[in-house]
């Protein structure tokens, strides 16, 4: 995937949250957007997830990025 079109999807405003999916199968939640970053010179998208853990994603195996409702605020 383009690293243009990760930054697009990234640049909504207001963000809207997606799912990452990469080529073995795995995906994650983007809820917010600080939660994410692309490193355009390393093509790397870095996902952290509430529990303070970090996935970083080589953007070549990104297949595809789905949009999601986001959660109702409590």
């Amino acid at each position: 995937m383009s690293p243009d079109l990760i930054h697009e999807q990234l640049g909504t405003a207001p963000f809207v949250p997606l799912s990452v999916h990469v080529s073995d199968g795995r995906f994650f939640h983007v809820d917010h957007i600080d939660f994410v970053s692309l490193v355009r010179a390393t093509r790397i998208l870095a996902i952290r997830s509430e529990g303070g853990r970090v996935a970083y994603l080589d953007i070549d195996h990104i297949i595809s990025l789905e949009t999601r409702e986001s959660e109702p605020a409590a």
